[in-house]
């Protein structure tokens, strides 16, 4: 049932040893090592008494009840390697262990016994190398049956992050492992396992680097980054009952009749899945939507306003999965929803796709795309984002983000919209700076002009969604090709993050939970550092002797905060329906106080009077502050 997903070819030639000998005298170092591990049991961030004790327990009777079923097997290919090929019949690898430790993992010999040196540490199919036998060993992964012997004797457990060669371990180097405090140390904490997530997603990773000529270059940058991303999402949550389901998907995998190799589009499923190695967590973004919430949007009329942006332009892909009769996609930006028409028109598009180029501030406008097209659901993701920047331009932020949300509200509403779905930001909650005040007051307005029995509406809070443009990413990798330095703003700023796919995950459910302006949140674990984030990004990308690139500080920019929340004191969250998706009910507001305070806010920002802005926001019992925002961010820089 094991299997190693990276079978490496640098083998270290052991003792000579028969089989029967070789595991008897293993099993009888088990006891002194096996009395070590329980002392110290895997401590992984959920620390129950599964992974500190547990965990340990369904190890050894596992092991021992699977050596004693395959040790015929076991003795058959030992006998198997002894005629065919000079050379042992094991050899021991050595790997990273638990905290950082090296340790030699056991495996069956499966390729020519020649030097260390010889040829590439990475083995792909095909490989001149690899035995008669080998072939066949490899191909059923009986070559990792061994490593049983090391879960017994407490160096790897028979689920966890695959244990990696030590020059092929630059997320998480023995050498930096104690000083690092993020999601590296956090996969050190844990024992390395026969099988896990990423072993099972890289089953046929010999046939995906069989025809790549830069094979190690291609596993450092593209296979190792994404394996670590999904030992983090394993580490953080270990429980019984995953791992038994584990080890069962490992069984069918291995026998599995189909062989093929990775589908030509596997490379580019790569790189876009790249954004999901740092959150350090569970990707959500995973499930059929077709199944979910398919209904909801089949052979509807849809608008998305703010199409050609990140999320809105990934929103437009989804929907046409979902069979709608007919996509609106707006946008102002004439050059990005042109490059998205281009897009669309190179596939064969079910649903028929129309392209607007019009601007939300435009009420005549809204109301002709309206009149004409009449759509019956539309997402609103049209918006000003970046904090800093909005902090200096609080007039355009108010006239885009509220003008133009209440030019689109009041225009679905005026030709019978059934469903609005409103884009917002966990900078809405108790909001510090001018971006995150205009999302709050967009919150307000869905609620306010929504608000009728037939009128169904919701609000969706994103956290930081990684991989956009503009994001920290992108901004984190121009800085490491540069040589750094890689600029951070506060030590202790932690942010929620969340990919595309999840992002846009939560829009279409959202949409099909709507009611009356309820708020939906996706659940997103525990905030993460933008320090980590930062030093995880120079362990995989930077290059060269010690990846010297360093990490400066900024302090807080105007706006900033540093930690974001879901969702403020006085609201509740509720589960619903959908697994990781809450919901906030709205609160009773004084609708014509607001509406009077609105009409003020907008006059301001039309007047160009910035400091009428900040007092109108201080008086709207949003929980924004400014000045106390100021000292916030004042202090946090010192």
């Amino acid at each position: 049932m094991p299997f190693s997903t990276a079978n490496f070819g640098r083998n270290r030639r052991p003792k000579s040893l028969s089989p029967g000998i070789f595991l008897v005298s293993s099993l009888f170092e088990f006891h002194e090592a096996g009395d070590r591990s329980w002392r110290e049991a895997p401590l992984a961030m959920n620390s129950t008494f599964y992974s500190q004790i547990g965990k340990r327990w369904l190890d050894v009777t596992l092991s021992l009840t699977f050596l004693l079923l395959v040790s015929p097997l076991l003795l058959l290919a030992a006998l198997a390697i002894r005629l065919t090929s000079r050379g042992p019949i094991f050899f021991r690898q050595l790997r990273v262990g638990r905290h950082g430790k090296l340790f030699r993992i056991f495996k069956m010999r499966t390729m020519i016994d020649e030097p260390a040196t010889s040829g590439s540490s990475i083995t792909a199919a095909r490989d001149p190398r690899i035995t008669a036998v080998g072939k066949w060993l490899r191909k059923t992964k009986v070559d990792e049956l061994p490593q049983l012997l090391n879960v017994l004797q407490g160096e790897m457990s028979l689920v966890g992050p695959r244990p990696e060669l030590p020059e092929y371990s630059p997320a998480y180097p023995p050498d930096s492992a104690a000083s690092f405090s993020g999601p590296c140390q956090l996969i050190l904490r844990t024992n390395p396992g026969i099988t896990g997530p990423a072993a099972i997603a890289y089953i046929r990773e010999e046939q995906l680097l069989a025809d790549r000529p830069d094979r190690e270059d291609f596993y450092r940058e593209r296979i190792l980054p994404h394996k670590v991303a999904l030992d983090l999402a394993y580490c953080e949550n270990i429980r019984f009952l995953e791992d038994l389901k584990l080890i069962a998907k490992t069984a069918v995998k291995l026998f599995d009749p189909r062989k093929q190799s990775p589908p030509p589009a596997f490379h580019n499923q790569l790189q876009e899945s790249r954004a999901e190695e740092f959150l350090g967590r569970k990707n959500a973004g995973d499930t059929d939507l077709q199944i979910e919430v398919g209904t909801a949007y089949q052979g509807k009329r849809i608008l998305v306003t703010g199409a050609a942006g990140s999320i809105g332009s990934e929103l437009v892909r989804q929907l046409i999965r979902l069979r709608p009769a007919h996509i609106v996609c707006l946008d102002r930006d004439e050059n990005s929803i042109y490059e998205l028409e281009q897009e669309l028109l190179l596939q064969s598009i079910p649903a028929n796709i129309e392209i607007q180029v019009a601007d939300v501030r435009d009420a005549a406008r809204l109301r002709a795309v309206f009149s004409e097209l009449r759509p019956q659901i539309v997402f609103h993701a049209a918006a000003y984002k970046h904090v800093p920047l909005m902090e200096r331009q609080p007039c355009e932020a108010v006239l885009n983000n509220v003008g133009g949300t209440r030019n689109v509200l009041e225009v679905a509403s005026k030709f019978g919209v059934e469903s609005f779905v409103f884009i917002s930001s966990d900078k809405a909650v108790n909001p510090a700076g001018v971006m995150g005040a205009t999302k709050r007051i967009g919150e307000l307005l869905v609620q306010t002009i929504r608000s009728g029995e037939h009128s169904r509406s919701a609000c969706v809070r994103f956290g930081n969604v990684l991989g956009t443009r503009g994001s920290v990413l992108p901004l984190f990798k121009k800085q490491i090709a540069r040589g750094g330095p890689v600029t951070v703003t506060h030590p202790h700023a932690e942010r929620f993050f969340m990919t595309i796919a999840e992002a846009v995950q939560l829009i279409l459910r959202a949409g099909a939970l709507a009611r009356g302006g309820e708020i939906f949140v996706l659940d997103m674990g525990h905030p993460r550092k933008i320090l980590d984030l930062a030093r995880e990004m120079i362990l995989r990308h930077a290059r060269g002797p010690g990846k010297n690139v360093e990490t400066t500080f900024t302090g807080l920019r105007p706006g900033e905060k540093l930690s974001e929340e879901l969702a403020g004191a006085s609201e509740i969250l509720h589960r619903t329906r959908f697994q990781n998706l809450s919901v906030i009910e709205p609160h009773p507001i004084d609708r014509a106080a607001f509406m009077h305070n609105l009409a003020l806010l907008e006059q301001a920002a039309a007047d160009n009077n910035r400091d009428q802005i900040f007092a109108i926001f201080g008086s709207m019992e949003l929980g924004f502050n400014q000045r106390a925002a100021k000292v916030r961010a004042a202090t946090a820089a010192d």
